[in-house]
């Protein structure tokens, strides 16, 4: 069976395909292509993960996006430098070649920001070329055309550190000051107590995916590349890149060299400080794993501040781990269900949430089938983080604040209030509504905040839900986000909703008493739909926030803010200001961003 697909290349390298097709008498192109694709398969099977080739255009990003490049050469009048490659190759050799394609750290496989999309198609079809006849490239030059993944990887890291921003350069500072204290401290004998945390960080800026792209940090590499992977010094470089992980003096001397003179023309403090922000995240995430997966929780803490952004998770002391091959829990069929997390933590495959039944015996937890199904496709740790949120704030009087907003109408048609203190609360968000409209001078009357108790109050009065199913269909909505929510109001045509308002926050009188929920889960007094619909809003809110405290630090890291300088210790990168419970109680809407459409920069 053939596949059909194009990828995007050099003109150089349809030049290339086309002179092996002549010189080696192929019948076609495509011929030409399946037997250089098939001995590229077999030379990156025989060869390790570390020694398999790479294209060096696919690290200079050449030639640039079809967009942009059919810009540039509409605008100066001349041919692209890119040419679409169409192949009709066996589908199984197809997907094992681009398997075996070039991913750069951060970069994602699929769909996503123009910048950070990989080229794992392209990277096979030009190494595969290459290997047969390199590309004779008025860009690409004299340069060294193959480099083994290692080398790439060496490449790629210098670039990064040649465009590392403040706050890279920060963590990198700080984590240089602890290793070199630890390595003092145990030349002396001596034991330093220092956290291990910023050097944790600095290594997941350095080899995970939480790197950020954009075109200043490969027209960097382009520089470093064309200096250094041409002429007599090629071989000298390359044997420097294969130093990547060995930390020796030149490769030490390299990466301080453009750290120092960082070769940016573009102010890229933001991407910089939100790769910061999610290598935190990772570091945290990891901390996570290790406190919970300890299976002795006589000894464990029920608590965990997460940071970022700062918010506490409670643990219910009645779930443990579970291994994931006990057969108890097989023949009770919870997970073949799919009723548990499957989490790997330290080399061991466990489940969660399990709990002992009076016979001793572990067992699924009933009802939290549902909190799965409306996880959708995130993670086992951002569900297992989301499940332990604790959403009460605790006051000065030591009493619990509840957190979760729930509309009157809401509330009532989840059973958790009945129709007496539904229509209160709506007659008291009324009469407080009434009043600010009457405190006001100025018309028409501009009002920051949406009352969702008269809300819904007026769309059930104004036959909003005639239909079956439309009730759920709009608490649902409103659940999942309130982006989603003013989506749906502008499905159905409600008047009082615009565009601008997805910069309003919502409101309303009644917040459910609820702690976490696993909790809620735990009480078992929650109907199906209220789970369902409780669910929804905690993983909704919790994104709310998370995307909240990344903006955040883009932001001020794009307004130069200070830096905490506390020597090994404290906020890494920008001082962030931090969401902690207290932002589980805020008027829902922080999550409103206009939108910044395709083009738009990533986090």
């Amino acid at each position: 069976m053939t596949i059909s697909t194009n990828v995007w290349v050099p003109a150089s390298a349809v030049a290339a395909l086309d002179e092996i097709k002549v010189h080696e008498s192929y019948r076609s192109r495509n011929q030409a292509l399946a037997s250089v694709l098939g001995d590229y398969v077999d030379h990156q099977r025989e060869r390790g993960p570390e020694g398999r080739v790479v294209h060096i255009a696919t690290l200079l990003r050449w030639p640039p996006p079809r967009r942009e490049d059919r810009l540039v050469a509409s605008h100066r009048g001349v041919p692209t430098s890119g040419r679409q490659l169409r192949l009709n190759v066996e589908r199984g050799l197809w997907i094992t070649a681009r398997d075996h394609g070039y991913v750069l750290p951060g970069q994602s496989t699929v769909r996503g920001h123009p910048e950070y999309q990989a080229r794992r198609g392209a990277d096979a079809v030009l190494a595969a070329i290459a290997r047969r006849r390199p590309l004779t490239d008025p860009v690409l030059g004299q340069i060294e055309q193959l480099l083994t993944r290692r080398q790439a990887r060496g490449l790629w890291r210098l670039a990064v550190a040649g465009t590392s921003t403040v706050a890279e350069r920060h963590v990198a500072e700080l984590a240089d000051d602890a290793r070199e204290a630890l390595e003092i401290a145990g030349a002396r004998g001596q034991t330093l107590e220092v956290s291990g945390r910023v050097v944790r960080v600095a290594e997941k800026l350095r080899t995970s995916q939480v790197t950020w792209h954009a075109s200043e940090r490969f027209r960097v590499l382009r520089t470093i590349a064309f200096e250094n992977l041409s002429g007599e010094g090629a071989q000298d470089f390359l044997n420097l890149l294969d130093e990547v992980d060995d930390d020796t003096v030149s490769w030490r001397y390299e990466l301080a060299r453009l750290r120092v003179a960082p070769i940016a023309s573009v102010s890229r403090e933001g991407r910089g400080a939100t790769a910061v922000w999610r290598a935190e995240r990772e570091v945290q995430t990891e901390d996570l794993m290790d406190w919970f997966g300890r299976m002795d929780r006589a000894s464990t803490p029920t608590s965990f501040v997460m940071h970022p952004p700062g918010w506490v998770l409670r643990f219910p002391t009645q779930w443990l781990p579970a291994p994931a091959d006990d057969e108890t829990l097989f023949r009770s069929g919870g997970i073949d269900a799919g009723h548990v997390l499957r989490l790997r933590h330290a080399g061991n495959d466990f489940v969660w949430p399990t709990r002992e039944n009076t016979e001793g015996l572990m067992t699924t937890v009933p009802g939290f089938e549902t909190v799965l199904t409306e996880a959708g496709r995130r993670s086992a740790q951002d569900v297992l983080e989301a499940t332990l949120l604790d959403f009460s704030q605790e006051l000065h009087d030591g009493d619990p604040m509840p957190s979760v907003w729930v509309p009157a109408h809401v509330a009532h048609d989840l059973g958790l209030i009945d129709e007496t203190e539904r229509d209160r609360l709506v007659s008291e968000a009324r009469s407080a509504c009434d009043a600010d409209l009457a405190r006001s001078e100025d018309e028409p009357h501009y009002k920051s905040r949406i009352d969702l108790d008269i809300l819904f109050a007026d769309l059930d009065r104004e036959g909003s839900f005639c239909q079956a199913g439309d009730r759920e269909r709009a608490r649902m909505a409103f659940a999942k986000g309130i982006r989603t929510f003013v989506q749906y109001l502008v499905e159905i045509g409600y008047p009082a909703v615009k565009s601008e308002y997805l910069q309003f926050a919502f409101e309303t009188k009644y917040r459910y008493p609820m702690s976490t929920l696993a909790e809620a889960v735990q009480a078992g007094e929650l109907r199906s739909d209220a789970l369902h619909w409780v669910s929804a809003y905690v993983f909704s809110r919790r994104d709310a926030i998370l995307n909240t405290d990344v903006q955040e630090r883009w932001i001020r890291a794009e307004g130069y803010a200070e830096f905490d300088e506390s020597p090994l210790e404290g906020h890494l990168g920008p001082t962030a200001v931090g969401h902690d419970a207290s932002d589980l109680c805020r008027p829902i809407g922080n999550e409103l961003q206009p939108s910044l459409g395709p083009d738009a920069l990533p986090f």
